[in-house]
């Protein structure tokens, strides 16, 4: 999970905010393509990085740790 300060999240690192922006580029442009859905394999090959940093990157938002479709 992600680091807890004074009983609050901690910020969202600035290389995440970065990575981020890159998930949502590649996203649209699938979404252009007609795809509904992709993976964090997927996203991470297209990307150059794990699916683990793209899975853990995309939990910031949501931290229930549960998959959620993508």
């Amino acid at each position: 999970k992600h680091e807890m300060h004074m009983g609050r999240r901690a910020p969202v690192p600035i290389p995440v905010i970065r990575r981020h922006s890159h998930y949502l580029q590649h996203i649209r442009m699938l979404t252009e393509q007609g795809k509904e859905w992709v993976s964090s394999l997927e996203l991470a090959d297209a990307l150059d990085l794990t699916s683990s940093t793209v899975r853990q990157d995309l939990s910031y938002p949501d931290d229930r740790g549960t998959a959620q479709p993508g």
